[in-house]
């Protein structure tokens, strides 16, 4: 008997430099350090292209993989705070009026909003660059240790609570194993648990 279909696509396979290249250029995307540098470090241009790209994984799997892009996102004034200080993220996430909240949380919605899309990005995006540096950061661990910090989030901010318990959105991280320890860890601190 054949076995079952895979529910989840598979991840693609680490691209070359050139491929990735390739994968921007196709796209209409900047190949050179100053347009990368520039994507990474413009408040608001990688989330607005991220939504245009949704249906694009692999592109948008390029753009996040791209050290040049992540380097000047990472060195944003307000990405270095969120990234080296707990209470500066707490309070970022606490803002309804944030950017995150009106910038990035909308395209993570979008996303989510298809099942096979959501699946799909997360597959693309979980091991990129973009990731692997967020979920680095001194203050994304010290908040996924602290339940009263999530729990104060979530009260100050019912949209980011709503985003976080989005069926759509927990089925998707589920379904990628990396992506699932982390899901793991925040519905055990909503939970109450330390």
């Amino acid at each position: 008997a054949a076995a079952p279909p895979a529910a989840v696509p598979p991840a693609p396979a680490p691209a070359s430099a050139a491929d990735e290249a390739k994968d921007l250029a196709s796209a209409g995307i900047p190949t050179d350090a100053k347009g990368l540098t520039n994507l990474g470090a413009k408040e608001g241009l990688l989330s607005s292209l991220a939504a245009k790209l949704l249906d694009h994984p692999k592109v948008l799997a390029a753009i996040f993989n791209n050290k040049t892009v992540v380097d000047a996102f990472m060195s944003r004034k307000r990405a270095k705070e969120n990234c080296e200080s707990g209470g500066a993220l707490k309070s970022y996430l606490s803002d309804p009026n944030s950017g995150g909240m009106t910038k990035v949380f909308p395209v993570i919605q979008k996303a989510m909003s298809n099942t096979a899309t959501a699946s799909a990005l997360v597959s693309a995006l979980a091991d990129t660059e973009m990731v692997k540096r967020v979920s680095a950061c001194p203050s994304l661990q010290a908040l996924s240790n602290d339940s009263t910090a999530v729990v104060s989030i979530a009260m100050a901010n019912p949209k980011a609570l709503g985003m976080m318990m989005d069926p759509r959105g927990m089925a998707a991280l589920a379904s990628n194993p990396k992506a699932a320890g982390v899901l793991s860890g925040l519905q055990s601190k909503m939970g109450g648990s330390n």
